[in-house]
């Protein structure tokens, strides 16, 4: 077993300095602000005035002229630097929410960590509910420290899909386990990401634009035309200056209408070609500081390595070609800039034919990349991914990294605890679940522990084959797949009752446990089957166990039915725990205590008569 990353100082004191350290910060940089901002007021009131009085009075015309042109250059200046300080405090502001947002992860105060929005695949919804997988206060609200659509989206696979070879889950840990030291860098890339998150564009959206089929100009002479024609009218221009205007004027005239007829015409075809990535010029440079930061890695993680490798390719890779990209979008834009900026465009249009340059450009952009850009983002999404899940290990050092081997028939656990639950909480256990041939029976009465304890193992599962931490302190297991039966609804709308929705589940999940060429299933069963009578309920139970242990599946189930634990065809198979609870009869309200802590054996006591009492529903015999 690997021994955790030491860290001297607690994980919530490092988060706490940092926001207290960057909230005075910004505070300083809003002071200075506000002084720019009365700095501009002056100025530009000494420009009004100034320039007035120097209109009205030819006395005061030289002097007010000259302070004037002062106030005016004062004000520019001012409004330069002050624009500076405002993205400087931007940039602050984003990192002391970043901090806070950390520090408040920690604690599991999660309404104050904005919920990724993110939901589970098809297909994937059941063991989401189940385990607590996605949503506010869920395992991906715990991990995802990523703010992009590519990072999230390779998360939420790696958390929900299982591995086949041991070995990917290995080089997976490699590169969290690396990455988790990377403190400075991590940060800055969480910090990019949440900068790309205010933008519109994502990456799907722009590899389906890059690979779209109609990527060819409309006509094959607008690129000879667009240079030819650029150059006869500044030719002509030097004839008229030469023969001073003689015969060069109507020339130049004749191909200044020609260069603006032709400049109109094709206004609208470049329009539509250039406004997707007009509109996107933002987050292109920002995705390029992502390729950036990524190539600046030197990872010796295989897995880590051969990801940033196909990022630092020898022209530039990813980061090079958005930045060409953003040359293009950046002269683009200045069509939809300010007056003078798309007065100066319109200009560039006659005398250049600019869009017909732009689309050649992009032309030749999308044909260089086509089919490339969508493997880009998937290659940034699970850096982003590795660095998220070392982000909890960072949080976490005393977590176990777990060992997944094809020769472990069990999932055995030491310390295993709920990871969603506050560390002043979190009760810890230690279970084995398996070998095949036998299954985990947890009984005990309500509110005792059953259902998170199946939790905890499903979500450490998931966590461990991810490659990141487990909240235990050691944890061995096979590569597996989960198949839950948690949280079981009906629906009225299909007219399916709860005891066929939960049939249902558990069909697929007997089908999981059969199929061949996959990984072994891990089953967490419920409390299943509890829309019917017991006698019915026990073989049904004893049924749906007997296809799982044929199949060579491992898996717990709860239950509160101890007489389970005695039927004949699963007495031998049952390992057998269980919970209970304490109470108080010296109280006057009798209190009703859990320790949770898991005890070999079935349960002996029950409790539901004991709760109906203290909620003041008193059953007919206490009356």
């Amino acid at each position: 077993m690997n021994a955790a990353t030491p860290v001297t100082t607690p994980v919530p004191q490092i988060y706490d300095e940092a926001a207290e350290q960057l909230a005075s910060e910004c505070r300083e940089l809003e002071r200075r602000s506000q002084r720019f901002v009365a700095a501009r007021a002056v100025a530009f009131l000494g420009v009004l005035v100034l320039f007035t009085a120097a209109l009205g009075s030819p006395d005061a015309r030289a002097a007010g002229s000259a302070f004037g042109s002062f106030c005016l250059i004062a004000l520019v200046v001012v409004s330069l630097r002050h624009e500076r300080l405002q993205e400087q405090l931007n940039h602050q502001q984003r990192r002391l929410s970043l901090s806070r947002n950390a520090g408040a992860r920690w604690r599991r105060d999660w309404k104050h960590v904005p919920v990724p929005p993110i939901a589970a695949e098809p297909g994937q919804e059941a063991l989401a509910t189940d385990l607590d997988l996605m949503g506010a206060g869920s395992l991906f609200h715990l991990v995802c420290r990523s703010y992009t659509q590519c990072g999230r989206e390779q998360l939420r696979d790696l958390l929900f899909q299982p591995i086949g070879e041991p070995e990917l889950a290995r080089q997976r840990q490699d590169a969290v386990r690396e990455l988790q030291g990377e403190v400075p860098w991590r940060s800055e890339f969480e910090l990019l990401s949440l900068a790309v998150a205010y933008g519109k564009a994502t990456p799907a959206a722009l590899a389906e634009w890059a690979d779209a089929p109609n990527a060819a100009p409309p006509q094959s002479y607008l690129k000879p035309l667009a240079w030819a024609l650029p150059a006869a009218l500044w030719a002509s221009l030097a004839v008229a200056i030469v023969q001073r205007g003689v015969i060069g004027v109507p020339i130049l005239i004749s191909l200044a209408v020609v260069s603006a007829l032709v400049a109109l015409w094709h206004t609208g075809h470049a329009f539509a070609a250039l406004e997707h990535v007009t509109t996107s010029r933002d987050e292109v440079v920002q995705y390029q500081a992502m390729f950036d930061h990524v190539a600046q890695l030197q990872p010796t993680a295989t897995w880590l390595a051969d990801l940033v490798s196909q990022l630092r390719a020898q022209d530039g890779g990813p980061a090079a070609e958005l930045a060409r990209l953003g040359r293009i979008t950046r002269l683009s834009s200045q069509r939809q800039a300010g007056f003078i900026q798309a007065t100066l465009y319109m200009i560039s249009q006659v005398v250049f034919l600019t869009d017909l340059h732009l689309l050649a450009a992009l032309q030749h952009w999308r044909q260089r990349n086509a089919g490339k850009v969508g493997a880009w983002f998937v290659r940034l999404g699970k850096v982003e991914a590795a660095a998220s899940l070392a982000g909890l290990a960072f949080d976490h050092p005393n977590w176990a990294w777990p060992e997944i081997s094809d020769n472990q028939p069990s999932l055995t656990a030491r310390g295993i605890g709920h990871p969603l639950l506050q560390e002043t909480q979190r009760v810890t256990n230690d279970v084995e679940v398996g070998p095949p041939g036998t299954l985990l029976l947890v009984t005990g009465s309500n509110m005792s522990g059953k259902s998170t304890l199946l939790r905890s193992i499903g979500l450490n599962a998931l966590l461990a084959q991810a490659g990141g931490p487990v909240c235990a302190a050691e944890l061995r297991m096979p590569p597996v797949r989960l198949g839950t039966s948690v949280r079981v609804h009906d629906s009225l709308a299909d007219g399916v009752s709860f005891f066929m929705a939960e049939l249902k589940r558990l069909k697929q999940i007997v089908d999981m446990a059969g199929e061949l060429d996959a990984p072994r299933l891990l089953y967490l069963l419920d409390e299943i089957l509890q829309g019917t009578n017991s006698a019915e309920r026990q073989i049904a139970v004893s049924h749906v166990l007997e296809h799982l242990l044929k199949a060579g599946a491992i898996g717990a189930i709860s239950t509160h039915d101890l007489e389970l634990a005695s039927l004949p065809q699963l007495a031998k198979h049952c390992h057998t725990v269980h919970f209970r609870e304490t109470l108080d009869p010296s109280q006057s309200a009798r209190s009703m205590t859990f320790d949770y802590q898991l005890r070999q054996g079935v349960a002996t006591t029950t409790n539901a008569l004991k709760l109906l009492e203290l909620v003041g529903l008193a059953t007919g015999k206490d009356t």
